[in-house]
């Protein structure tokens, strides 16, 4: 509930056109993962979600607890749409660019090409899962949000039926 509250006053300040005051600290981007994928994992007995991480430190000057926060929104998403259950896979490597990256894949009902273009805008819903799961359309504005204040970048691809993949990039 905590978490909610804390995303729907991030959204209020983004929608006033405010920037979120961040308290950048030097992190652990694989303890992040980690503690989001434990409190993910407790959510769900129909998943099981792994991690592999490709390389050494993941340390940087970032918000922990909204990293923390975007990372526990994609592992939700993935379990919630992928209804009947499989893997979760969390995949934290360095890009050739310097940064670090965070890959959250599933394998549930994926996201029409139609609605990929407007994914992460506030209140957008795919098609394929209006009206059957629920949820509000405010979790990946402000995942992106996050991501995009603290110099990162985050992406999806997707083919509907086969699942997705959102990958988030974080400077190091």
């Amino acid at each position: 509930m905590s978490a909610q509250i804390e995303e729907l006053l991030d959204v209020a300040m983004i929608r006033a056109g405010r920037p979120l005051r961040l308290d950048l600290q030097q992190a652990d981007l694989v303890e992040i993962v980690q503690r989001a994928i434990s409190l993910a994992q407790t959510s769900t007995e129909l998943h099981t979600l792994r991690l592999s991480v490709d390389g050494a430190a993941f340390t940087g000057e970032w918000d922990g607890p909204r990293i923390e926060r975007v990372v526990t929104n994609l592992l939700s998403n993935a379990i919630k749409y992928s209804p009947d259950g499989g893997p979760v896979e969390v995949t934290l490597r360095h890009e050739p660019d310097g940064s670090a990256s965070i890959s959250v894949a599933d394998a549930g009902i994926g996201i029409p090409a139609r609605d990929l273009p407007h994914i992460f805008e506030r209140f957008h819903r795919a098609a394929n899962s209006a009206g059957r799961i629920k949820g509000t359309g405010l979790g990946l504005t402000s995942a992106l949000r996050i991501i995009e204040q603290q110099g990162g970048t985050i992406e999806v691809t997707s083919v509907e039926g086969q699942g997705s993949v959102f990958t988030v990039r974080l400077p190091l």
